[in-house]
């Protein structure tokens, strides 16, 4: 009788709290049940929030910076392209969520991981990528304005965002294993393969950053020193504090991108080398809130930083609001 009843016990918390049908090694059931708590009522539905607010946003950057075509600045198609990037982990992380909450995600790890695991590395990839390339393009419109303004076209920009995606889909391929930690056991050469090419590409991206960061802050004083005070040219000075606006504007991405991403990724590489998978686990979700606040902050920052791009979406909405009547 005894018997029955814990295991009529056991059956109602397995169904009321999904985690239990799959218990995380190393912690015990109570603290799990709170975890579960946290968990459902709060980590999940904020991170739900978050990720469906960040996809509209970036639906709406592509929508705008698409519908203004050619009028559209060079770099909004680089930032169209992050904000892919930011679309595709919105996608990923909504179903992830999802199954999250029903209790599934950590229980089929061979058959959710196999489609979330090489599309969050593919964001992952792609946002460093891009803001590389986006760091590169504001060198050079900051260094050679008027080279930039003669030199630079859509064409050309359109290719470096697809040469840009190109490279991290096979990154992506390559680094994805050390996502999944059975594969540490299964195959440890391929393992390690991973976390060497992730380290390489991960530093080279921040070296690239860190040095275009540091050449525009030259280029910009020894523009205030040199070029301002002796230029009659009008047109020029106008250009160049056009190209600091949108440099300011990647500047707040660039931040926000180091204050979600750098916490969580430096916590779950400690955790993983330790070898202290269940306290991974169990922060999992509230690496969701942090990664997709940046998905959700980058178009904020494009819309208020760029007066075309509002007058865009205005005009979306108009046109949307103009054939419903």
């Amino acid at each position: 009788m005894m018997t029955e009843t814990a295991s009529n016990t056991t059956t109602n918390h397995s169904s009321s709290l999904p985690y239990l049908a799959c218990p995380i090694p190393g912690v015990s059931m109570e603290i799990q049940q709170q975890l579960q708590l946290v968990h459902n009522y709060i980590l999940c539905p904020l991170s739900l929030m978050i990720v469906a607010c960040s996809l509209l946003g970036n639906l709406f950057l592509i929508a705008s910076v698409m519908r203004l075509k050619a009028k559209a600045h060079h770099s909004l198609t680089y930032f169209s392209s992050l904000a892919v990037s930011d679309l595709i982990w919105s996608i990923v992380q909504f179903c992830r969520c999802v199954a999250d909450y029903l209790g599934i995600y950590h229980c089929s790890p061979r058959i959710l991981r196999i489609l979330f695991v090489p599309l969050g590395a593919l964001s992952f990839c792609g946002t460093l990528s891009n803001l590389i390339i986006l760091s590169m393009d504001r060198y050079r419109a900051i260094s050679k304005p008027l080279w930039y303004r003669n030199h630079m076209t859509q064409s050309r920009a359109t290719r470096d965002a697809i040469i840009t995606w190109l490279l991290s889909l096979m990154t992506a391929c390559v680094i994805s294993p050390i996502l999944i930690p059975s594969v540490s056991q299964t195959q440890p050469y391929l393992y390690q393969a991973a976390w060497i090419t992730f380290i390489i590409f991960f530093s080279v991206c921040n070296l690239v950053v860190i040095v275009c960061h540091v050449k525009i802050y030259k280029a910009t004083r020894g523009h205030r020193n040199n070029i301002i005070p002796q230029c009659h040219a009008q047109q020029t000075a106008a250009l160049l504090q056009r190209e600091r606006k949108i440099t300011k504007t990647l500047t707040l991405i660039m931040i926000t991108f180091v204050s979600s991403y750098f916490p969580p990724l430096v916590i779950s590489i400690i955790l993983r080398l330790i070898g202290y998978f269940p306290l991974y686990v169990i922060l999992s979700q509230l690496y969701v809130v942090f990664l997709s606040l940046n998905g959700l902050l980058n178009p904020m920052i494009c819309f208020v930083k760029n007066e075309s791009l509002q007058r865009s979406l205005r005009d979306l909405f108009k046109c949307r609001c103009t054939a419903r009547d």
